[in-house]
C-alpha cells in the first residue's frame, strides 16, 4: 500500500497473456502509447497488475507495474493488487482474474472478450458498473479501447 500513489487518481491496466492461449490480446503495447501520448496520461496514475509471465509489461517502463513494488515479509502480490484496485476507479483489460477481482471490490471495470453475460452478470454478485466490448477474436484496435475508456471515464464522472 506504501507504493500505490496518491496524487492522482489511479486507472489499473490488467494486461493478462498466456502463452498457447489464443484469446491473448496483442495490442496492449500500442494501447500503452496511445494512453501515454494522451492526456489521460498526465490525468491518472495507471498502474500494470498481473503476474510475471502472465502478463504484458510496458516495454518502456512509463508506467507503474506492481511486479516492482517492494515486498515485505508481510505482503503479498495478490495484497497489493488489492490494495491497488481498492483505490483505483477503473480496471482496464480482457476478460480475466483482475477486472472479476475488481468487480468484487466495486471498482468500475471495462473489459473485452467473448463471455458477456459471464463477466458482466454472473460473476458480477455486487452489480457493480462494468462496460463490456464483445470482442470474440481479441482483435479489438487499440484506439477503440481508448475511446471506449474515454467514454466509460465521463459515464463514471471521474474522465
Amino acid at each position: 500500500e506504501a507504493h500505490v500513489p496518491n496524487d492522482k487518481k489511479i486507472i489499473v491496466l490488467a494486461p493478462r497473456f498466456r502463452n498457447g492461449l489464443r484469446r491473448n490480446w496483442g495490442n496492449w503495447q500500442t494501447f500503452y502509447d496511445l494512453i501515454y501520448d494522451s492526456d489521460l496520461y498526465q490525468k491518472y496514475n495507471f498502474v500494470i497488475c498481473g503476474k510475471s509471465p502472465d502478463y504484458v509489461p510496458d516495454e518502456r517502463k512509463r508506467f507503474l507495474d506492481i511486479n516492482y513494488f517492494e515486498q515485505t515479509k508481510d505482503s503479498s502480490l495478490i495484497g497489493i493488487l488489492i490494495e491497488v484496485l481498492k483505490k483505483a476507479v477503473l480496471t482496464i483489460g480482457s476478460q480475466s482474474g483482475i477486472p472479476n477481482i475488481s468487480l468484487l471490490i466495486g471498482t468500475p471495470a471495462l473489459e473485452f472478450g467473448h463471455q458477456r453475460k459471464l463477466h458482466t452478470v454472473d460473476y458480477n454478485i455486487r452489480q457493480t458498473k462494468v462496460h463490456f466490448i464483445d470482442d470474440p477474436k481479441y482483435k479489438l484496435p487499440a484506439k477503440s479501447l481508448l475511446d471506449e475508456t474515454r467514454t466509460f471515464l465521463k459515464k463514471l464522472e471521474v474522465g
